[in-house]
This record gives C-alpha cells, sequence and structure tokens, in this order.
C-alpha cells in the first residue's frame, strides 16, 4: 500500500466493550453498517464485526492458532488488506489493466 489512512483507532482497552469500539468507529467516520471492514487480530473484536454483518478481516500471522469462527477474509500481512479491499469494491487487476490502452501481454 502507498498511503494507509486510519479514519478511526480505537481509545482505551479493546476489552471492555467491542460493540461499543465498532458502533464509535462507524459514527465517527459517518459510515452505514454494510460498508465496514474491520481489520483486526483480536477474537473479539473480529466476532462482534460478524454478529453487525461487517465484512471481517483477520490479520493472522503464520504460526498463530486459528479462530473459532470464520471471518470474510484472512490476511498475513497488512499490506495485504489492500487486496482485500479491492475484492470488496469488486476491483481485480485484469479490469485495471483492460481499462488502459497499453497491451500488457494478456496479463
Amino acid at each position: 500500500m502507498t498511503r494507509v489512512v486510519i479514519d478511526f483507532f480505537p481509545q482505551g482497552r479493546l476489552e471492555s466493550c467491542p460493540l461499543k469500539i465498532l458502533k464509535s468507529a462507524c459514527e465517527s467516520c459517518g459510515v452505514t453498517d454494510e460498508r465496514v471492514l474491520v481489520v483486526s487480530d483480536s477474537d473479539e473484536l473480529l466476532l462482534q464485526a460478524r454478529d453487525l454483518n461487517f465484512y471481517s478481516c483477520h490479520v493472522r500471522q503464520p504460526n498463530d492458532r486459528h479462530p473459532s469462527f470464520t471471518t470474510n477474509y484472512t490476511v498475513e500481512t497488512v499490506e495485504e488488506v489492500e487486496e482485500v479491499i479491492n475484492a470488496i469494491n469488486g476491483v481485480s487487476f485484469n479490469t485495471v489493466f483492460k481499462s488502459r490502452t497499453t497491451d500488457f501481454g494478456g496479463v
């Protein structure tokens, strides 16, 4: 990712109330529930996001344990989150390349 913009950074302890944190983030950013992507390594936050029908992306290191619930996406690095965002928005590299006038050899 060439740039990272953090729209909301939770204050206080995450364990206190994941629901409150997620609702505060939505309110702070002025977004509707169906447009929220929660990226975290916290089981509590991801589980709450899933229960609220938000998109959820688990950042999991290669040797970390798997959570006992499913998320929409799992990545190993924060850089991979850009691919998740593109997938949600329906953007693919083939679409981008086809929109240019340059022939990239069928890529």
